[in-house]
């Protein structure tokens, strides 16, 4: 009895293009996680101090959560 062998036919994991709106939720986070960290950067430049930790993951979890929402709005309205 060896390792069971994969065939590459077969998806045992989902993937993002088997996933329905899987490519809009990585497209959106990723949108979402840049504005989020450029939006941290100049608020820290311009009060020339850094935020807390917890605040900084809080902001840029409100922005990916808001890339993914209307990556998903634009994949309904526009098909």
């Amino acid at each position: 009895m060896g390792m069971p062998v994969l065939d590459p036919q077969s998806r045992p994991f989902a993937t993002t293009s088997s996933l329905p709106g899987g490519q809009d939720l990585l497209i959106g986070a990723g949108i979402g996680s840049v504005v989020g960290k450029l939006l941290v950067h100049q608020f820290e430049q311009r009060r020339g101090e850094e935020l807390p930790p917890q605040r900084v993951r809080q902001i840029e979890a409100a922005w990916i959560a808001f890339g993914v929402t209307i990556s998903f709005i634009r994949r309904v309205v526009f098909g």
